[in-house]
């Protein structure tokens, strides 16, 4: 979980040490877990505003609305690039370049936007660069 001073911090799990800083009345909470049970893994991140002491679906403050309205035209720009046979170093391109061009910046601790979701989690295939693989 990050928050306040480290909400724009990208870390790995392994490296991940929480913190004391207490939520208060105004911040941004991302929560990303990467679940196992056996075998098998899930990958969940989210992020929630915090406003007058309260979790907030639509945020007031206009850097939260900014980023969050950011995020969602940033998830409809990408689902309507893809298609099966989109590489995903393509998608990494193509998504990188409408984040600069709408002014934020990639903070990704790898640089990537994302990964597939396998059975055996090192068989992740990352939205980078370097993955010439298609979609599908």
């Amino acid at each position: 979980m990050l928050l306040g001073s480290r909400s724009c911090l990208s870390i790995s799990g392994k490296e991940y040490i929480p913190a004391t800083e207490k939520v208060g009345e105004t911040n941004v909470v991302t929560v990303d877990l990467s679940p196992l049970v056996g075998d098998i893994w899930g990958d969940c991140a989210r992020s929630y505003f915090v406003e007058d002491g309260q979790c907030v679906s639509s945020p007031k403050c206009a850097s939260y609305a900014e980023g969050l309205a950011t995020e969602l035209e940033l998830h409809e720009l990408m689902k309507s690039f893809v298609r099966p046979d989109t590489l995903f170093s393509e998608l990494y391109k193509f998504g990188n370049r409408h984040i600069e061009r709408l002014g934020f910046k990639n903070l990704d601790f790898l640089g990537n936007l994302g990964h597939s979701i396998e059975k055996i989690s090192d068989d992740r295939k990352f939205i980078d660069r370097e993955c010439h693989v298609q979609l599908e």
